[in-house]
């Protein structure tokens, strides 16, 4: 059996370094007889194997000496040589990988990066021996962003990782275009720089182009289901970057979003998601959405009502619905087209918003409630996971219908206090989750978004007490 006290580093490592030279001077005397220089092939390609085995022993890791010339035949002219070498690493990736972040380091300055996304480009695909070897690289690559993503800027702009990966998103090959998306999903996800350049190489469209095949239709194959839920998680990172909301807008995304959601339940999720990103902080975005009739596809989703499918809501969904409908509020130039949506069809979106702060109400209660005696910060925690954010959103929604509602269409604050009443939600509570939502608006917000849900908290106050007044006073009168 093998051991780590069986193992001579220093002689798999001679081995190795002799074979290497021996193939690299019979192909530099031979260079158009490949039989003159086969059988040092064979030899290469058996050191190769021989040295795997160190792989297995991690503490034996420290002894090796030979990394650089071992990165160096990731650029040998045999590709059966290259895919060998491209197993090797992924072996020793695959080991012990705590202890594993410094000789990582030490391939990077070996050349490793770049080495490796040029020996994947030259790999034949529709070879098995070939595409098991392209695995492999992207194995190394995963490994190598999770044990140290200080990595992704360089590997994403010193070499052609974007280019590479996107290439592959087929799904003829659906197992390595899975591990394509998913790779492609961490990197994104790294910083605004990664995304700011992937846009610039006018890399948007390929990924809307892989995804577009299954905007209308079903897909029962769940490799390709993952790569399109992992691709809409790019795009969620690429919108990040407002340049790269131009650009999806320009390539047509929120039409390939909104057929996803009327017509293809699987994705709904992550396309609605995608909505919500795209439309936070984006102003164009929102009034391009309205144009496309977005508005009609939101509401019926956001009242649980389609006749395409059945729209059974997630709570996720939920959120991002209300997400993008403050956001709908706070940009658009629409105001009033929204606020007619809360009053059609005798106020149905509008009860559905109070039926929304009533829940979220109650479920932050009882997380409070759930603990005791606990610091300020952890009770804030609990009640941000319990839904804190959303609830922010839902009252300032409210609070702008309100404000709007005044000299166009009154009858719509009678309704709001009369649903308040019903529902035996207090003015109070609304206000204080205003006042609190203003105070804990991050510092990058403009300090004007503050001054303006304060002030949405005043008014609304001020017109539903006014109506209590009215109430209190008529059944005194009553009585």
């Amino acid at each position: 059996m093998t051991t780590s006290e069986t193992i001579s580093v220093k002689k798999l490592s001679l081995q190795l370094e002799q074979a290497i030279k021996e193939n690299t001077q019979q192909r530099s005397k031979y260079p158009d007889e490949p039989l003159r220089f086969e059988e040092s092939e064979v030899a290469l390609d058996q050191a190769i194997q021989d040295f795997r085995s160190i792989a297995s022993f991690p503490e034996l890791f420290e002894q090796i000496q030979i990394w650089s010339s071992i990165i160096g035949l990731l650029g040998h002219e045999n590709t059966d040589i290259v895919v060998d070498v491209i197993h090797l690493l992924n072996d020793f990736c695959e080991e012990d990988e705590t202890e594993n972040l410094q000789w990582i380091d030490h391939w990077v300055q070996c050349g490793l990066l770049s080495g490796l996304i040029s020996a994947m480009e030259r790999l034949d695909l529709s070879q098995w021996d070939e595409a098991s070897g392209f695995y492999s690289g992207l194995s190394i690559l995963e490994n190598i962003l999770e044990l140290n993503p200080r990595l992704s800027t360089q590997l994403a702009k010193d070499t052609q990782l974007f280019s590479l990966l996107t290439r592959y998103l087929n799904p003829s090959i659906s197992n390595i275009s899975l591990y394509c998306s998913e790779v492609l999903a961490v990197v994104l996800q790294e910083n605004d720089e990664i995304r700011e350049y992937f846009g610039q190489l006018g890399l948007v469209a390929n990924i809307l182009k892989a995804i577009d095949p299954y905007r209308k239709h079903k897909v029962n194959e769940s490799e390709v289901v993952e790569m399109v839920e992992n691709l809409f998680d790019c795009l969620c990172s690429l919108l990040f970057v407002s340049s790269n909301k131009d650009r999806w807008i320009q390539l047509e995304g929120i039409e390939l979003c909104l057929d996803c959601i009327r017509y293809q339940q699987q994705f709904r999720h992550a396309a609605l998601r995608c909505l919500d990103f795209a439309i936070t902080r984006g102003p164009f975005v929102g009034k391009r959405f309205i144009q496309l009739g977005g508005l009609g596809i939101l509401f019926a989703m956001f009242c649980e009502k389609s006749k395409k499918c059945s729209m059974v809501l997630t709570s996720q969904d939920t959120e991002h619905i209300v997400s993008i409908l403050y956001f709908l509020f706070q940009y658009s130039d629409e105001k009033y087209r929204l606020m007619k949506k809360f009053i059609e069809n005798d106020y149905e979106k509008l009860k559905r918003l109070i039926l929304l702060h009533k829940k979220y109400e109650d479920k932050i209660n009882m997380a409070s409630d759930s603990k005791k005696d606990i610091e300020q910060d952890e009770l804030f925690l609990l009640r941000w996971e319990a839904g804190l954010y959303t609830l922010e959103l839902v009252d300032t929604i409210l609070a702008q219908l309100v404000e709007f509602a005044d000299k166009s269409e009154p009858n719509l604050i009678q309704v709001v206090w009369n649903l308040l009443r019903e529902h035996q939600i207090e003015i109070q509570t609304i206000e204080d989750i205003l006042k609190e939502f203003a105070e804990n608006l991050e510092p990058t917000d403009d300090k004007s978004s503050s001054r303006r849900i304060l002030y949405l908290a005043q008014d609304f106050v001020q017109k539903m007490t006014l109506l209590e007044g009215f109430s209190n006073d008529l059944k005194q009168q009553l009585e």
